[in-house]
């Protein structure tokens, strides 16, 4: 049974002491919490926000591709920053934000991290996906949105075929009753991989 998370808990994930998810901006339905993030940090205080949406009409991730979700199972989110780090090392954001959602995910499973983009069980079926966008000003990221998609109440039984074959969810692994559940304890990408944004 799918347990559905009042709007107004949503706040109840945000922590005013870190950068990542400093507050939280809930939205039922939403086009893409991605492109919203990156509107977001537009405004001075837009940096760390976390956009969370019950469904995305238009998600995707990497290469264009769709990202296909049912409204009310799974946790998607996106959070946008201004790092200010060379384009170089770009890849750290990459690496920050998988090993932060595989340490949110381990009191339910233990997840292996596959390059570039998910995080899979130990039979290879993707459970969490990430899409990274970033700008450049130069030779530095000006900005970056850090998009996270966890499968955590869609039940394998409950999916097409197609996608059953190589995905899996939380629920399946730990039984999880709630996206909830997972949101109290999510880490942040360690902010020593990222510099404070310039004034």
């Amino acid at each position: 049974m799918t347990v559905r998370i009042p709007a107004s808990a949503w706040l109840l994930a945000a922590d005013p002491s870190r950068r990542v998810g400093r507050a939280v901006e809930y939205h039922a339905t939403i086009g893409s919490t991605n492109d919203r993030a990156r509107t977001a940090l537009a405004k001075e205080d837009g940096d760390g926000l976390a956009i969370v949406a019950d469904l995305q009409t238009t998600g995707r991730g990497r290469q264009g591709r769709s990202w296909i979700s049912p409204s009310d199972v799974n946790l998607m989110c996106s959070v946008g920053l201004r790092p200010r780090i060379p384009a170089a090392e770009s890849g750290l954001l990459g690496i920050a934000t998988a090993l932060a959602v595989q340490a949110a995910c381990e009191p339910w499973a233990a997840l292996q991290i596959r390059w570039p983009n998910d995080l899979v069980a130990s039979d290879g079926a993707k459970v969490a996906g990430l899409l990274i966008e970033t700008a450049l000003d130069g030779e530095r990221i000006s900005s970056a949105v850090l998009g996270i998609g966890i499968n955590v109440n869609w039940r394998r039984t409950e999916m097409s075929r197609e996608i059953a074959e190589h995905a899996t969810s939380l629920c399946d692994l730990a039984r999880l009753r709630s996206t909830w559940e997972i949101t109290g304890s999510s880490a942040s990408p360690p902010e020593s991989q990222m510099t404070a944004p310039s004034s």
